[in-house]
């Protein structure tokens, strides 16, 4: 079962970034092997190295708790989630992409108030897909940033 808070922010960041992008690029949201929900942000003219970004919307492994409840169930433990995003580096700022692109899609990932793990990965020729996250090179990782308030307990 996809997690409806994952489903929900993805749908948000596709009405978002379609607005924000505006015509030159396509925004869609699509669904991996694992059932976990992706977003991507590709050039309208498509072809080779044409989709820019993927986002990656999941919820983070729960740890353990070793702990019980007062019915002497096993304590419940709420999963934070993560946003991965990878870029496509080719150079210049990935064929096409503008910085300026590349911020508004930061700007409105963290916006979520999730953790947010930033990857990116040169591609010669061909499109990335969301598979591409595990072999990339990972950058860094923010927990629980919402550009408005600043740090948050994960919702």
């Amino acid at each position: 079962m996809v997690n409806q808070k994952c489903t929900r922010w993805a749908k948000a960041l596709v009405d978002i970034l379609t607005v924000r992008l505006g015509a030159l690029y396509t925004v869609t949201q699509a669904y991996d092997a694992s059932t976990d929900i992706y977003v991507k942000v590709a050039l309208v003219a498509g072809g080779n190295n044409s989709v820019k970004a993927i986002i990656k919307l999941a919820p983070a492994t729960a740890p353990a708790s070793g702990k019980y409840d007062s019915l002497g169930l096993t304590q419940t433990v709420y999963t934070p989630h993560v946003a991965s995003i990878l870029f496509d580096i080719t150079t210049p700022f990935s064929a096409g992409t503008t910085e300026v692109e590349r911020a508004i899609v930061d700007h409105e990932v963290l916006a979520l108030g999730t953790r947010v793990e930033w990857y990116s990965k040169i591609f010669t020729g061909t499109n990335m897909v969301v598979t591409d996250i595990a072999a990339a090179n990972f950058i860094v990782g923010i927990d629980n940033v919402d550009i408005a308030s600043g740090a948050l307990s994960n919702l």
